[in-house]
C-alpha cells in the first residue's frame, strides 16, 4: 500500500477500497475490529508502541482517519484506523497470515488501550444465520476447525449451503469448534460479496461489494462483539454487609478434562499472567491470577467436566474475554454459560 494516500473522510476511503476490490486490483482486504474505552486511543497506542520499541508511526491524520505503519520485529504493515460504531477498525491489504500475526501481536502489546474484539464460535455462526435472511443463499467455501491440540482447515469440494444446525453438527462430529469461516453471499445468482469471519476480530473481504460487506458483515460483527462484551461486563466481586456476590462464567464439557489439558491451561496462564497455582484434587486445578496490564483478577477452577472463572474485585470485560478465549482455544468443545 502506498504511504501517501490521503482521504478527506471515511466515505472516500471506503470508495477507494470498494473500487479496488471490484476491479480485482487487490486479492483481499483485511479489517480488524478493536474495542477501546480510552480517550484518543490511536495517539495513545502509537505513543505506547514507541515506548515498547515497536516500529509504529503515524503517517497522516484527517477527519479521524489515521494512516499508520505498525511494525513488529522485522515486519510492518501500513493501514488506516477509522472509528466505527464506538469501535476502531484497522483496514489494510496484504497477505492474510502475515497481517494477522502483526495485528494480534500489536493488540497484545496495546492492551488495554486497544483490544481485538472476540466473537466466540456459536455467536459467530448465529450472526451469519441472521444475516443470511437478506440473501438468496450463503455458500460455505471453507472453514477452520480448532480441536484440542490442533487447528486445521476444512475445504468444501462441493458447495455447502450455510445452515446453523449443519455447521454445529459438523463441529460436534470433529469434536472441535469453528474459529473461522469463508462464505459467499449470493443474490439473483450472483455473488454479492465473499468474505471470511474469524473469532478474533479479523474479517477479510475477497470479492464483491465493499459497502454490502460493511453493512452485512462488519457492522453485525461489531454488534455481536458488543453483545458478548456486555455479558462480560459488571462481573466484579461485590460485597454487602452480610454477603458476597460472585458472577462466575462456567464452561461445561461432555467429556472429562485430562490432566494434560489442565496442565496446558496452567502453563498458558503462568506464561501470560501473574499467577499462583494450587492442585487441591477437586477441583483438579485452581489458579489465582492477575492481568498485569489492567489489574483485573480472577480465580480459575478446573473440575472434571467444567472450567469456572470467578472474577474478583476488578474485572474488565476485555480482560475477562481474553481469558475466556484462552481457555476456549485450549479446550474448544466447551459450552460457555454466560
Amino acid at each position: 500500500m502506498p504511504s501517501g494516500l490521503n482521504f478527506a473522510d471515511k466515505s472516500q476511503l471506503f470508495d477507494y477500497y470498494g473500487r479496488a476490490i471490484e476491479r480485482s486490483e487487490l486479492p483481499s482486504l483485511h479489517c480488524f475490529i478493536f474495542s477501546s474505552d480510552a480517550e484518543s486511543p490511536i495517539e495513545r497506542a502509537i505513543e505506547r508502541a514507541r515506548d515498547k520499541g515497536l516500529i509504529t508511526s503515524l503517517l497522516s491524520k484527517n477527519d479521524q482517519i489515521y494512516q499508520v505503519r505498525i511494525g513488529i520485529r522485522t515486519s510492518s504493515q501500513i493501514g488506516f484506523f477509522v472509528p466505527v460504531d464506538k469501535h476502531w477498525m484497522f483496514i489494510s491489504e496484504g497477505e492474510s497470515s502475515r497481517i494477522s500475526q502483526i495485528m494480534a501481536s500489536f493488540s497484545r502489546r496495546m492492551f488495554p488501550i486497544l483490544n481485538l474484539v472476540y466473537v466466540p464460535s456459536l455467536p459467530l455462526l448465529e450472526m451469519v444465520e441472521r444475516v443470511k435472511t437478506k440473501y438468496d443463499s450463503v455458500e460455505v467455501v471453507e472453514g477452520t476447525f480448532c480441536k484440542t491440540g490442533e487447528t486445521f482447515r476444512n475445504w468444501k469440494k462441493t458447495p455447502l449451503e450455510f445452515n446453523l444446525k449443519t455447521m454445529m453438527g459438523l463441529a460436534r462430529r470433529e469434536e472441535a469448534k469453528w474459529t473461522g469461516v469463508t462464505l459467499k453471499f449470493k443474490a439473483d445468482g450472483d455473488v454479492v460479496f465473499g468474505c471470511r469471519f474469524s473469532e478474533n476480530g479479523h474479517l477479510t473481504l475477497y470479492s464483491g461489494n465493499f459497502l454490502e460487506f460493511y453493512s452485512d458483515a462488519v457492522l453485525p460483527y461489531i454488534y455481536s462483539s458488543e453483545q458478548i462484551r456486555q455479558k462480560l461486563d459488571g462481573r466484579e466481586r461485590k460485597e454487602t454487609d452480610d454477603s458476597v456476590i460472585l458472577s462466575p462464567i462456567s464452561i461445561d464439557f461432555k467429556a472429562p478434562i485430562s490432566e494434560t489439558e489442565a496442565h496446558t491451561i496452567e502453563k498458558k496462564i503462568i506464561d501470560g499472567y501473574a499467577a499462583a497455582v494450587l492442585h487441591p484434587g477437586n477441583p483438579m486445578l485452581m489458579i489465582q491470577l492477575s492481568d498485569r496490564d489492567d489489574g483485573s483478577s480472577f480465580d480459575l477452577y478446573v473440575f472434571k467436566k467444567k472450567v469456572e472463572i470467578v472474577p474478583q474485585q476488578k474485572s474488565t470485560p476485555d480482560s475477562l474475554g481474553n481469558l475466556v478465549s484462552l481457555v476456549s482455544d485450549i479446550l474448544p468443545t466447551g459450552t460457555a454459560l454466560w
